[in-house]
């Protein structure tokens, strides 16, 4: 259960939008998503720049679900079985 629990927190954390769009002013101290958002402008988009950075922001991800994944089928086992 815990390792589920490490996994949603760290993908909330990671994938924080709001807060830093709010509190940041300078684009070199913007994360990732902000960042991104940052390169989708009104008069100019640049598609194969957004998807590289979306893969670069889901590569995380993917290495901690990768890395925890058997505590977290585990989890989900033992949350299912009732008794």
């Amino acid at each position: 259960m815990l390792s589920v629990v490490v996994i949603f927190a760290f993908i909330g954390a990671w994938d924080d939008f709001l807060w830093p769009l709010i509190v940041l002013n300078d684009p070199e101290n913007y994360t990732l998503t902000v960042g991104l958002q940052y390169l989708n402008n009104a008069f100019s988009a640049n598609p194969r720049v957004i998807a590289a950075g979306t893969m670069i922001a889901f590569i995380p991800i993917v290495v901690v679900f990768a890395s925890l994944q058997r505590f977290f089928f585990k989890g989900v086992e033992e949350g299912a079985i009732k008794g």
